[in-house]
């Protein structure tokens, strides 16, 4: 026997006579109905609303993309996102959008929507990270301690204590050192040490990503910065960026974007890119609050045994022989980590890397060391080979004018209390007065 129809019509009566703002979505994401209370806290009325999309891309009014479900809503999981009231993209203030999906047995046949105006003073929800991405996430994370930049002797410790230091602070960092010394890894190091550690590490190459990509990035809509998920922002060369994008990028960090870490690395120090012209003088204000120099490879060669082993750990269990070590270490390696992670990745065969798996420069560099070629016998003193021909000089000087002291100093130039004086130092006999 079919329900009674006026009982079956009842659900719309009760929607609207709720305070809760409330909404339901087809399948196909459009609105199917909204309460007087949905009504008065987006400004729209029923009939501009329904039939609507909400989808999150495409040409959609602010409203309904700010109702659009979420991807874990889409696969049938009651999920709460926190939202820009619109028409801002970013907040405050912020409604907290929970999903409900009406499950059917063709998958996901509608959504109830409820909308939660957050109190001005509230907090933001914390994001529910799946077991297994956390896994990921914390395994990750572990490949980045501060063992990874830790190493021997003084020099090692002292770098290893100024990126502990940088850690524990949130203010920007600006990191300088020669290329492929390891300035991205320092910055993985500080993030994952750091209190951000939960949110994402986000690494931009700003010489080879133009400026509008930078733009759509971190500000456009459903963009990284939009997402509030950012923990730290790395600008490898922010000073190759254009000036407008700088100052735009100053602006949206040091306002909206206040809660991003910002680390910067480059080969010259902030400073210096504002002398020349290529960095503008408030991007240096905001993001060079620290700057750390990251030593090249060739002056923390002491460590090279702890370095191998943590890049070796990237590349499978390889070992590498003492005579290897040796090998390598005589070699200064312009190109830094970068360079040595290549040569250990690109050794051939199985089982400890031996010195015949390495490149020939390495190879020849370290023969070099261990037998360096024979001294050359010393050549003449240059002190006594002129001494002596001063001495024959003067003796020329002397026999052309007859030993007369006067005239030799006159035929050679110079005056006679020196002509006499050299005479007498380098025992040069058979001058006279006359």
């Amino acid at each position: 026997m079919s329900a009674d129809p006026a009982r079956r019509n009842r659900w719309p009566a009760l929607f609207q006579q709720a305070a809760q703002a409330c909404f339901v979505l087809s399948a196909a994401k459009r609105i199917r109905f909204v309460n007087a209370a949905w009504e008065s806290v987006t400004g729209l009325s029923s009939s501009d609303a329904v039939g609507r999309a909400c989808l999150r891309r495409g040409p959609t009014a602010d409203v309904f993309r700010t109702l659009a479900p979420s991807p874990e809503a889409s696969k049938g999981q009651v999920s709460t996102v926190r939202r820009a009231v619109p028409p801002k993209e970013l907040g405050p203030p912020w409604w907290d959008v929970t999903f409900v999906p009406l499950k059917s047995a063709d998958g996901v046949g509608g959504y109830l929507g409820l909308i939660f105006v957050v109190p001005s003073d509230a907090r933001g929800v914390k994001a529910h990270v799946p077991q297994d991405a956390a896994a990921v996430r914390d395994a990750h994370a572990r490949q980045y301690s501060i063992d990874l930049v830790s190493g021997t002797g003084p020099a090692g410790e002292r770098f290893a204590n100024q990126v502990r230091h940088a850690a524990l602070t949130a203010a920007s960092l600006w990191l300088t050192g020669e290329p492929g010394s390891g300035k991205e890894t320092v910055a993985r190091v500080v993030h994952h040490t750091g209190p951000r550690r939960d949110k994402a590490f986000f690494g931009v190459d700003c010489a080879g990503t133009p400026g509008f990509l930078l733009d759509a990035i971190l500000f456009g809509r459903g963009s990284a910065g939009e997402s509030g998920r950012l923990g730290t922002i790395y600008l490898k060369d922010p000073a190759t960026l254009p000036r407008d994008v700088q100052r735009h990028l100053a602006t949206w960090l040091a306002g909206p974007g206040a809660a991003v870490r910002v680390i910067c690395g480059s080969r010259d120090s902030a400073a210096a890119a504002v002398a020349d012209g290529s960095l503008v003088p408030e991007f240096e204000s905001h993001f060079a609050v620290i700057e750390l120099r990251v030593p090249p490879l060739r002056e923390r060669l002491v460590a090279l045994p702890h370095v191998v082993t943590r890049l070796l750990a990237r590349h499978g269990s390889r070992s590498v022989t003492p005579e290897t070590f040796e090998a390598l270490a005589h070699y200064p390696w312009p190109g830094n980590v970068r360079e040595l992670d290549e040569v250990l990745a690109d050794a051939a065969g199985e089982g400890p890397i031996k010195p015949d798996h390495l490149p020939r420069f390495v190879r020849e560099r370290a023969t070099l060391a261990a037998s360096p070629p024979p001294k050359a016998e010393p050549g003449p003193k240059l002190d006594a080979v002129l001494a002596e021909v001063e001495k024959r000089l003067l003796g020329v000087a002397l026999a052309a004018n007859h030993g007369n002291a006067t005239r030799a100093a006159e035929w050679l130039g110079i005056a006679r209390t020196r002509f006499v004086r050299r005479a007498e130092a380098l025992a040069v006999n058979g001058q006279t007065d006359s």
